[in-house]
């Protein structure tokens, strides 16, 4: 599908949107949203070593929401004529009928979702898809650096291009739509030297948004993954011990950050779920801890220039030297709470957790004994904040030196407890297959049972 009709979708769907819009008001709805996406991708897949999938395929959908006596009713199509309009309407209104009324459901209006920042890097119109042979070429070549060492056992490798355009309408008049285009890759591999001696299995996801030039990003990637994977090999036992305990970046997300979004979402402490409810402008951990939200650079998957109700995004401090400075909203939590919106409708879109000051040859050595988490696999509390589970993908230090991978070992702790007991940060960070960016972490008091 040319270019020309991916905008010439664009502007079709917005019309359809509008369209449904002006007859869900006809019907008897005091508001009505519509949003649209479309998608076009090709993909091509690896599994055991051997080409498996290659398709291109095409999707769009249509979904409308509509208030009515402070009712809410939804219904959804992936079909863009005039003769789906009625019918869909109809089935938002039905559904509305059987719901309680709710005095703070609201769509925003244009006052409160003005333009936003132009985002120019998420859509290039002179790049094309790659057609699918020259994504099996660019595969082959990725696939060569990563198991350029034959210890490493490719078990699937996924590679994708994907074009796509999204629309949120209301009939406030708020008109907002964004297109996006992207390359994806994951790798799922694990090592094996000789018959007996194997690592454990392990993933990696990376994504760019330059459709021509992904290719020395997935080189670098496989290189590195592949390195990580041959030295999860031959593990060694881990001592038990309660103390210090070296977070990596990617081990941050599910240890730390899902908490932290957890606490500061307007919708959990509407729900009365968040301990965080009353303790904006207030301390709520320590003062190494700095997180922004930057929806607006190129490193993140989730960039956008709005959010998922149509206010528009920004640079947004969360928690500023240990202090709670706001809490995500989408336009029902703002109104229930009384609280402003702030552009953080379906959460953060650039999550960053700002490095320290440690070197991590420093941070390797600052104990005698030293587990570096990678991964984690287990349970997690978001309202106790506590955790336990496997540390997978994780390395034993001592006196700064690495003696290689662990088997698999217990870890467990709490999220609140360790926000007063972060005693480092590294002057390095990282960013974590587009998800977010972060530093290695040096927490106390975490629970190791090797």
């Amino acid at each position: 599908m040319g270019l020309a009709t991916l905008e010439t979708r664009s502007q079709t769907l917005q019309e359809f949107a509008e369209k449904t819009i002006e007859r869900a008001v006809e019907k008897g709805a005091n508001e009505a949203q519509v949003i649209t996406s479309y998608d076009e991708e090709r993909r091509v897949t690896i599994e055991n070593s051997q080409f498996s999938l290659a398709n291109t395929t095409q999707t769009q959908g249509v979904h409308l929401g509509i208030h009515r006596r402070s009712q809410k009713g939804s219904a959804s199509t992936n079909m863009v004529a005039d003769d789906v309009i009625d019918v869909t309407v109809d089935a938002a209104l039905d559904i509305a009928k059987y719901t309680l009324p709710d005095r703070f459901l609201n769509y925003l209006t244009p006052q409160d979702a003005p333009s936003g920042q132009t985002l120019p890097f998420l859509y290039r119109p002179q790049d094309q898809l790659p057609e699918v042979a020259d994504l099996k070429d660019a595969m082959e070549e990725i696939c060569e650096e990563l198991i350029k060492d034959r210890r490493v056992c490719l078990e699937r490798f996924d590679l994708s291009a994907n074009r796509g355009t999204q629309g949120l309408f209301n009939s406030h008049g708020v008109k907002k739509s964004e297109s996006q285009a992207m390359m994806s890759w994951s790798f799922v591999a694990m090592a094996q030297d000789g018959d007996d001696v194997v690592s454990g299995m392990d993933y990696h996801q990376g994504f760019s948004y330059d459709l021509a030039g992904f290719g020395q990003k997935g080189l670098m990637e496989a290189g590195i993954f592949r390195e990580k994977i041959l030295q999860n090999l031959k593990p060694i036992k881990c001592p038990s011990y309660k103390g210090l305990v070296l977070f990596s970046p990617r081990a941050l997300e599910e240890l730390f950050l899902d908490f932290v979004l957890f606490s500061m979402s307007g919708r959990q402490v509407m729900d009365g779920y968040s301990k965080w409810g009353q303790k904006v402008g207030q301390k709520v951990m320590s003062n190494l801890i700095t997180i922004e939200d930057r929806p607006w650079e190129a490193e993140f998957m989730g960039a956008t220039s709005y959010d998922a109700d149509g206010a528009p995004t920004g640079n947004l401090m969360c928690i500023d030297k240990g202090e709670l400075c706001t809490l995500t909203q989408d336009t029902y939590s703002a109104k229930k709470t009384g609280k402003p919106i702030n552009g953080t409708a379906g959460g953060l879109f650039g999550v960053t957790l700002l490095p320290g000051n440690m070197p991590l040859t420093e941070i390797f050595g600052a104990r005698e004994t030293l587990l570096l988490v990678d991964r984690f696999s287990g349970n997690t509390d978001p309202i106790t904040g506590s955790f336990s589970g496997v540390a997978k993908s994780s390395h034993l230090y001592r006196n700064g030196e690495r003696q290689g991978a662990v088997k698999e070992t217990m870890i467990a702790g709490n999220f609140f407890d360790m926000c007063d007991q972060v005693m480092g940060l590294s002057d390095v960070s990282e960013n974590i297959e587009g998800r977010y960016q972060a530093p290695y972490c040096l927490f106390d008091g975490i629970d190791v049972t090797g």
